[in-house]
């Protein structure tokens, strides 16, 4: 298939991410300080039906389209410890200032509030000044500190390390398992099972994730010139993006550039159609403040973790590896520190 259909394809997915998530009001900051710093967990069960759903579709191409994601970071030949666990502390912490995540600032951004174009600037320009600016040296110092080397052809997955490389049959059991078991947890509150919104939004942004990795690794796949499958990852694109803008007559498109313009315009007609389209911009310069400082940190964190709370989160965990565990549970810690911080600095002024 030709590169334009590819990125009409991802372009087209991105819109239907946009959408559905500016309507369901999908947001990984929010899930969790609903699950931990109140008292309400159904968001958080959402967001968990969503990496369900993505475990089993991407598990089903993986066995029965010959999807390959070993080419992909996610499953190296190593367990980048230091990088997911600091990375990761760091973009929680720089979530909870932001009020919100990499992804989620373009939804912002696309409702006309400044504070999601400042913060996506932010997240773009720190995170690829990280991967391959001034910053690439000291990421690849802790890369090389941290992490822990695995026996040739063993990637940092669970099938690899936990299940002792099972073969093709009981592998397909293992994650039907795994989203089986999270699915039963999430579908156990009543509340849940109440709010079709919140577990049809789950669902449809899960299958999101494996749709990509299809148009990437199934439908784009050449055998001439292989490239490692994408899906859904919002700190590296947005760099990338703000990078097409200035050399466009100098570099080829990327297909997350699509990605990324699609959740835009998703967005756009979501908060259109909800009503919901104002200029909004910071109340005070401690706002503003916050945000640079959190902006900063998701970018150097998302970089170091290699992925965002979509990055690592939902993209890594459908595909099992153990950096994007270690990654993403590290994201939640830093946010309920980041929360706890903030809730307590207010609390006293």
């Amino acid at each position: 298939m030709s590169d334009q259909y590819i990125f009409l394809s991802v372009f087209i997915l991105s819109v239907g991410l946009g959408l559905v998530a500016r309507a369901i009001k999908f947001c990984t900051l929010a899930a969790i300080e609903a699950a931990f710093i109140g008292n309400n967990r159904d968001y958080f069960r959402m967001w968990l039906l969503a990496v369900a759903v993505a475990i089993l579709s991407t598990h089903f191409l993986i066995y029965f389209y010959d999807l390959d994601l070993t080419n992909t970071h996610y499953l190296a030949e190593r367990i980048a410890v230091g990088g997911a666990i600091i990375g990761g502390l760091m973009f929680g912490i720089g979530m909870a200032f932001v009020g919100t995540c990499s992804f989620g600032s373009l939804l912002r951004m696309a409702s006309g509030d400044m504070r999601g174009v400042f913060t996506s600037v932010l997240i773009g320009i720190s995170g690829y000044a990280a991967i391959r600016g001034i910053g690439a040296t000291s990421r690849l110092y802790v890369d090389d500190l941290t992490d822990i080397a695995l026996e040739e052809g063993q990637t940092a997955s669970l099938m690899d390390n936990i299940f002792m490389n099972a073969d093709t049959g009981t592998n397909m059991i293992i994650p039907i398992s795994i989203a089986l078991i999270i699915a039963i947890w999430c579908f156990a509150s009543k509340t849940f099972r109440k709010s079709p919104k919140i577990y049809l939004g789950g669902l449809v942004i899960g299958a999101l994730i494996a749709a990509y990795w299809g148009v990437s690794g199934v439908m784009g796949y050449d055998e001439f010139d292989p490239q490692p499958p994408q899906s859904y990852t919002f700190v590296s694109p947005l760099g990338g993006v703000i990078s097409y803008m200035m050399l466009s007559t100098g570099l080829a498109a990327k297909i997350s550039l699509f990605s990324v313009l699609g959740v835009i315009v998703g967005g756009f007609i979501a908060a259109w159609r909800r009503q919901e389209l104002r200029l909004d911009a910071f109340d005070d310069a401690i706002e503003m403040r916050r945000h640079i400082f959190g902006s900063i940190l998701m970018g150097c964190g998302g970089a170091l973790a290699g992925g965002c709370t979509f990055g690592q989160g939902l993209t890594g965990l459908s595909t099992l590896s153990i950096n994007s565990f270690l990654a993403f549970t590290s994201m939640v810690v830093g946010a309920i520190i980041g929360l706890k911080f903030i809730i307590g600095y207010y609390y006293k002024c």
